[in-house]
């Protein structure tokens, strides 16, 4: 006897999926991802396979700062135990973390511990380590270098298909020095331990450290010492120019907030880059640089903005053809924040910046990030909310005032946020914030919180109408089976942990029968793949 019906069957789904959904639209009460006890910090977000996302943090409950991590679906629902799963664990606190995907969609995790080491670990969707030990990149091991050697202080990271390039600073005696690597797929070291030293005992002291594709195999480098240079190296370690001024044409920049610099640099679209900054005279620049190493425009730089007041911060931002900077200005008239387009070539696209908010900045650090459908999404701090708003490539913005996306103790500690710009047109946000005397995590969803979208999609909705499913017997003591009015092509059994129970693929089959007499009794969530969506259902093992 079939125990749910088709409509029963629908309301149930929907009710599920409502259930699941751990997204809130409440600035005052967001998706806490972690609210362990001590201080957890850094955190890293990157997409999985399925409309998710796995996010990595620093976190010292077991002693020693390790770093933990959390699987969470599209609807925000966490797969791993709560406040999240060890991932790694070291004899000495872990200082910094990265993580990408490779070319094979591998989590590729690199971290340094204090006065240590830089590793390398590349796991599979599930975090199960993929190399037999870590790799051992740089340090102060003597006996695996005849460079300099010394502790890693910062670094950044950057996807080389199956591996990653790292460049990194060792410190030592007062000195920086600036040094980069390769990591293969399987772990090697084609240059060896430490790499190759690019800069030799700096005593300006090295920063803000970023590697870019240059197209080709290779890596742009970018590294500040009181001004900003730039440096190419390709796919096998050889310098192809270097060490060039980037913002010699102007004072320097306009300073620097809680580690966040006020200079940033995207792509230029033909294997070169654009950055723009606020200049030490406190106006916005920006220059292009191909990929021989020159200045494309004459003059070298282009003025954005050249005000009398003062402009500080920066965000810049590429979509499509365009490049949008975003900074905070001071002008007595209007002070708030501002945006400019420029193209390619320099030139401003709009006739006047665009006024995105009125309100002064507590904390100033912004960002922003184009989404999948080109638009640009601003972020920023103010003295008593965390805030957003989405501006088209004409200039006018998605929302008549700016949207409230944390507010109180959640608003991001300085500028430890992270974005990730979904498929869908849609942005998701990691943040660490202080609560208390401590610093906890929390998640945020640009889409559910403006409204832009909805958790279950009415076309969904429609397509469950269309395609309603029957699972029965619902309790299940050994076999369920299925039946649907369309043809699926895979089912996932999941615990409400998230561990996979039963997965299989089918060639577009309306019915199956699934034997369980083996898993344990209690609740478990059901997914069938139909072709450009899925449906989920939960049932109960007795």
């Amino acid at each position: 006897m079939k125990i749910v019906t088709k409509l029963a069957t629908l309301i149930l789904i929907l009710s599920a999926l409502n259930a699941q959904a751990q997204w809130s639209n409440d600035p005052m009460n967001p998706l806490l991802l972690c609210e362990a006890e001590a201080t957890q910090i850094n955190p890293k977000i990157i997409a999985d396979n399925d409309g998710g996302n796995f996010i990595f943090w620093l976190d010292p409950r077991s002693g020693l700062r390790a770093i933990y991590g959390q699987h969470l679906d599209k609807n925000g629902v966490p797969a791993w135990e709560a406040d999240g799963k060890l991932i790694v664990s070291s004899v000495k606190n872990i200082d910094a973390l990265n993580v990408i995907r490779n070319a094979e969609g591998n989590i590729l995790l690199a971290w340094y511990s204090s006065g240590d080491s830089l590793y390398v670990q590349k796991y599979n969707e599930e975090v199960i380590p993929l190399w037999d030990k870590p790799t051992i990149v740089a340090g102060n091991d003597l006996t695996l270098t005849n460079t300099f050697w010394g502790p890693v202080y910062q670094f950044a990271m950057l996807e080389n298909g199956a591996g990653c390039f790292l460049a990194y600073v060792l410190t030592g005696w007062g000195y920086d020095n600036l040094l980069y690597n390769k990591v293969e797929g399987d772990g090697s070291l084609p240059w060896g331990y430490n790499g190759i030293q690019h800069v030799d005992m700096s005593p300006a002291g090295i920063g803000n450290l970023k590697l870019f594709s240059d197209g080709a195999g290779g890596a742009y480098m970018q590294a500040s010492r009181g001004l900003f240079y730039l440096s190419r190296f390709d796919s096998n370690g050889n310098v192809i120019w270097g060490e060039m001024k980037t913002n010699e044409c102007t004072a320097g920049t306009g300073g620097t907030y809680a580690s966040h610099i006020y200079y940033e640099m995207q792509p230029d679209g033909n294997n070169g880059l654009i950055a723009a900054w606020t200049s030490a005279s406190d106006d916005v620049f920006a220059t292009r640089i191909d990929q021989d190493g020159n200045f494309v425009w004459d003059p070298e730089c282009n003025a954005i903005i050249e005000n009398p007041d003062q402009q500080e911060d920066i965000t810049f931002t590429k979509s499509g053809d365009g490049y949008y900077a975003t900074w905070r200005d001071s002008r007595l008239d209007a002070p708030g924040i501002y945006m400019q387009k420029i193209n390619a070539d320099g030139e401003t696209q709009w006739a006047q910046p665009l006024y995105i908010e009125d309100t002064s900045l507590y904390i100033p650090v912004m960002k922003s990030i184009a989404t999948s459908e080109g638009d640009v999404v601003v972020f920023y701090q103010t003295s008593w909310y965390f805030a957003a708003q989405k501006v088209y490539a004409d200039g006018s913005t998605a929302w008549p005032q700016p949207i409230k996306i944390l507010e109180t103790a959640y608003i991001p500690f300085y500028e430890d946020y992270q974005l990730f710009a979904t498929a869908d047109n849609n942005v998701i946000g990691v943040a660490q914030y202080n609560s208390g005397l401590e610093s906890n995590i929390v998640l945020f969803n640009l889409n559910y919180i403006s409204g832009d979208t909805l958790i279950v999609d009415p076309v969904e909705i429609n397509e469950l109408k269309n395609n309603a499913i029957t699972i029965f017997p619902n309790p299940v003591t050994n076999n369920l089976f299925i039946e649907a009015e369309k043809q699926f092509n895979h089912v996932t059994i999941t615990n409400m942990q998230g561990a996979i129970i039963y997965e299989a693929h089918q060639n577009n089959v309306t019915q199956q029968e699934i034997v369980l007499n083996q898993i344990p009794s209690g609740i478990y969530i059901l997914r069938l793949e139909f072709d450009g969506y899925e449906t989920t259902t939960k049932f109960v093992k007795q």
